[in-house]
């Protein structure tokens, strides 16, 4: 079923593309601001704004007996970041903060559709936050090798704020996870990059998936 739920958040929001028709007509809106100060030297962010006027699926009903239409709800979701390297020296630090609002989430699916464990509150929340150190590493292979160490953690809190709605409220933590990751990106050209790390999460909901994982990665710009 499309819609919105604590435990995938936005995933389903949209129509999947070569899937079912398209679930609504409503335009969104969206805006970007971009700024790098120059009495702050190696500081660069940007702040993005979203609206929409209403989100839910066409047709969309609540369970049980009834099965009474569900009326609009808005969303609006507000990201910031930035990213500052700090002049002379090898230490970046990377932030970013988002947050996803509901006008009314007593008319959202995830409330209304029986299931007491997929319920969403009136806003979600991510924020990350990273610390790098670019080590230099000399010319090899005719290029400027750059290795980069980090640490970034991660919290999203997919059900915060008020829950409204036909369900039975049950919060179980399902939707709220935190991330630990620290790895090592060597950079042979400024546009290739080969990454690996490794990955702690944990999940709020008891019982939930307490995983470890360790990802290698390549990647490059163009």
């Amino acid at each position: 079923m499309a819609g919105i739920d604590s435990i995938n958040g936005l995933n389903f929001s949209q129509a999947p593309r070569g899937g079912f028709a398209q679930l609504t007509n409503q335009l969104g809106y969206a805006g970007r601001l971009s700024y790098t100060p120059p009495f702050i030297p190696g500081f660069a962010g940007s702040t993005s704004g979203y609206f929409s006027p209403n989100i839910e699926p066409r047709g969309a009903h609540a369970n049980g007996v009834g099965g009474q239409p569900l009326g609009r709800t808005t969303l609006g979701l507000l990201d910031t970041e930035f990213r500052y390297r700090v002049p002379d020296t090898g230490f970046e630090f990377r932030d970013e903060a988002t947050g996803v609002f509901f006008g009314n989430p007593a008319n959202l699916r995830a409330n209304n559709d029986g299931d007491p464990t997929n319920n969403v509150g009136s806003m979600m929340v991510g924020l990350s936050t990273e610390i790098d150190y670019h080590i230099l590493l000399g010319t090899l292979l005719g290029s400027e090798w750059e290795a980069v160490p980090f640490f970034r953690y991660s919290y999203l809190n997919r059900f915060a704020g008020k829950f409204s709605g036909t369900d039975e409220n049950m919060p179980s933590g399902a939707g709220r996870q935190h991330y630990y990751t620290m790895g090592l990106a060597v950079f042979p050209t400024p546009e290739l990059v080969l990454k690996l790390d490794y990955q702690h999460i944990t999940d709020s909901e008891p019982g939930g998936a307490k995983s470890d994982s360790v990802l290698g990665s390549v990647g490059w710009f163009f």
